[in-house]
């Protein structure tokens, strides 16, 4: 019929192919674990006390993973990541260095401090590479150079505490880099140890100077956080009694959210501890006996 022989008992519609969906790989692809040297890149600044263009290692934000927070507010990150080794922006031609917070905000009176205390006596720095990361002899000396900075400026009594709280966290941290069967490593431990708990008393007077002589917000934090942080201090240096009342003052606020109130029971029941150990060594202070 219409001498179409060949296509007689041909289908009118065609069949659809089955589309074959591809396997999907039994093997994930495996994240790869992220590192200091990925998350170093360098940021430009302009000196305000020399006017001179560099560029600082600085951490890319929100990209390492927070692990846990100690009492006293320090960070501790996956993979050994430590962003606070990279907080402190300093000018390798006239030795300028500080917060990131407080780098712009010089009078022209600090800018003169800083070129005939501090300037004057500096030798320049050369570039390094922008991608090797910051050693902890570096940061410390990057902090004790900001440190005398604002000591020669006559900034605040809290910016000094901060630093040199910054600073003791770089003395614990950098324990946990140590080869634990190098047979220097329990002196090194115990001169980290040493240092740390000098910073660590020098953060606790200067914010405890602070807080009756600043208005807050302190360093970026209200009342009650300078308050636990302070609590913790003072555990650290042994001072439990303004610790404890530090606490209680928490607990009993109704200000403090509950995270706070939180924290605090947990540093009372560390002071209790405390206290007690005091007890059966037989160096108890007199305000042992207290709850």
């Amino acid at each position: 019929m219409f001498g179409l022989k060949n296509l007689e008992g041909v289908s009118i519609y065609e069949e659809k192919e089955e589309k074959k969906i591809p396997e999907k790989s039994t093997k994930e692809k495996k994240e790869e674990p992220l590192t200091e040297e990925s998350l170093i890149y360098g940021k430009k600044y302009e000196c305000p006390v020399c006017d001179s263009t560099f560029t600082s290692k600085v951490i890319r934000s929100g990209k390492a993973r927070l692990a846990s927070v100690d009492l006293d507010l320090h960070q501790r990150y996956e993979n050994g990541i430590d962003p606070n080794k990279y907080d402190v922006i300093a000018c390798p031609v006239c030795g300028y260095a500080s917060l990131p917070s407080y780098f712009g905000r010089l009078s022209s009176a600090q800018r003169k401090a800083i070129r005939e205390n501090i300037s004057m006596n500096y030798v320049a720095q050369p570039a390094t590479d922008e991608k090797a990361p910051i050693g902890y002899e570096e940061a410390v000396s990057r902090y004790r150079l900001a440190l005398v900075n604002t000591i020669v400026k006559h900034g605040k009594t809290s910016e000094k505490a901060y630093l040199c709280l910054k600073t003791a966290w770089c003395f614990r941290q950098e324990v946990e880099t140590f080869d634990k069967e190098a047979a220097n490593y329990l002196f090194r431990k115990y001169q980290n140890e040493k240092a740390e708990m000098e910073y660590l008393q020098d953060a606790y007077d200067g914010f405890m100077q602070a807080r009756t002589g600043e208005e807050p917000p302190i360093c970026g934090m209200d009342e009650m956080t300078l308050d636990s942080l302070l609590a913790a201090l003072a555990v650290e240096v042994g001072d439990l009694d303004n610790g404890l009342r530090l606490v209680e003052s928490i607990i009993r606020s109704r200000t403090a959210n509950p995270r706070m109130k939180e924290n605090a029971r947990n540093i009372k029941d560390i002071i209790a501890r405390k206290r007690l150990e005091k007890e059966k060594d037989g160096t108890s202070d007199s305000a042992s006996g207290e709850e």
